[in-house]
């Protein structure tokens, strides 16, 4: 019989197999499986016979048998399950649905494959079988090998970045611990959590509602929360920091850590502005150190950028390639240089937008309308640095200012800084270059 490797695709916590060993036996039984299945057509077509042989329908086409015959009515709805959603033609591989069936050569080699396969197949119930499986194997393939690297994921800090890092980790079926330094925030994260997980249900399963609200309790079923960051690093694979941007917190997270973490453990950052190596300079792993830097809102963007630092290993930084790809996003790899790709530069683009502001060259409203139409952003800079939050901009604009100071785009910002010790930081506060109260 052909093996069945949905278990072993679908079940993230069983070490049975690797992925490239399912990879490996799913090709194999879909190349046998075709085989027997053209054998066997071959056999019925001989016999001059074009009726079903289970409900003797006029209609002996695979069409019939895989989505008409009420005989595999049964089995059809196994795989249905399997895969969520009912099965469809295109979801059978084309050399099975051909138009035109081709006979077997006559080769010794296939056809002793053929023969040994034969006895005892369900030929039927096997080619749905292997549609399933091809619909796995596209699907699930780069999952099944980043969960089988990283299942446990920890993220330390609970705001905006640290949440929704969080959701999309339990979304694609990783367990996840948030952990913060009390339980209010913890909570407060976690109905956050709930409240977005909800929003996509509503919009996903709008047709399904019930489906919609196991979406949401699953998913919710894999985070967990903890204010003691020593006991959850013993079981995790990941450990990423989404707080505070400031080096030498940082710097006391990751030390506190290192010796007591399992060596298997890769630590990360999602700063956006600091130097990963630097960073990564107080632990003694810095071959499983490597930046993560998510977009906001988490569960809406697509980009992660993995920032690799000279001594990442090639291992640490294939695993949390194949882990970003795992959470949904579209990873690229990135050096360690400041901000990376997009803010290094998008961060000088809002820097010089403010500074056209500061000289009086134009106003917030004719800068931001003059990018949007004149150059296709769907965002001003201006707009996008009151969204963004100027504390989190003026923050790293004064860091790279501090490490370049030759680098005229850096230069600090007087309006900038003006609206922090404001507290007018944008859109969160209510506030910024534009005002947003109601």
């Amino acid at each position: 019989m052909i093996p069945d490797i949905r278990r072993w695709v679908y079940q993230p916590n069983q070490e049975a197999i690797t992925f490239h060993m399912a990879q490996a036996l799913t090709e194999l039984s879909q190349e046998l499986m075709t085989g027997c299945f053209q054998h066997y057509l071959w056999k019925r077509r001989r016999a001059g016979d074009p009726h079903c042989m289970h409900c003797d329908e006029p209609d002996d086409t695979v069409e019939h048998t895989l989505f008409n015959c009420p005989f595999w009515a049964e089995d059809r709805r196994e795989m249905e399950q399997c895969v969520g959603r009912p099965l469809q033609p295109n979801d059978v591989p084309d050399i099975i649905l051909g138009p035109e069936q081709e006979l077997l050569p006559d080769n010794t080699s296939r056809r002793r494959r053929i023969e040994a396969m034969a006895e005892g197949l369900r030929a039927y119930y096997e080619v749905i079988k292997m549609s399933c499986l091809s619909i796995i194997s596209r699907n699930f393939s780069t999952s099944s090998l980043a969960r089988a690297a990283i299942k446990n994921v920890t993220v330390v800090g609970g705001g905006l970045m640290g949440s929704g890092i969080a959701q999309v980790s339990a979304q694609s079926g990783h367990n996840v611990t948030i952990v913060e330094l009390n339980q209010e925030v913890l909570d407060k994260t976690h109905k956050s959590i709930q409240q977005s997980l909800q929003r996509v249900a509503k919009k996903v399963y709008k047709e399904k509602p019930q489906e919609g609200e196991n979406f949401v309790s699953e998913t919710l079923s894999r985070i967990s929360t903890s204010t003691n960051l020593a006991d959850v690093v013993q079981n995790s694979d990941l450990v990423l920091e989404a707080i505070v941007e400031n080096l030498s917190i940082k710097h006391k997270l990751f030390k506190s850590i290192d010796d007591i973490a399992p060596e298997k453990t890769i630590f990360a950052s999602n700063t956006s502005s600091l130097s990963i190596s630097e960073i990564a300079s107080v632990c003694k792993r810095k071959d499983k150190f490597a930046g993560l830097h998510f977009f906001n809102p988490v569960p809406v963007m697509k980009l992660l950028e993995v920032v690799r630092t000279p001594e990442t290993s090639d291992e640490t930084y294939e695993k949390l390639m194949a882990w970003g790809k795992a959470i949904g996003k579209t990873a690229i790899t990135c050096k360690d240089t400041p901000g990376f790709v997009v803010n290094r530069l998008l961060v000088p683009l809002m820097a010089e937008a403010i500074r056209m502001l500061e000289r009086g060259d134009a106003s917030p409203k004719d800068i931001d309308i003059a990018m949007k139409l004149g150059a296709g952003h769907p965002m001003g800079p201006i707009e996008l640095a009151d969204y963004v939050g100027h504390d989190t901009t003026n923050s790293i604009l004064n860091g790279w200012h501090e490490k370049f100071p030759e680098n005229p785009l850096f230069n600090p910002l007087p309006s900038l800084q003006k609206l922090v010790d404001e507290k007018k930081l944008g859109v969160k506060t209510g506030e910024g270059y534009y005002c947003y109260k109601k």
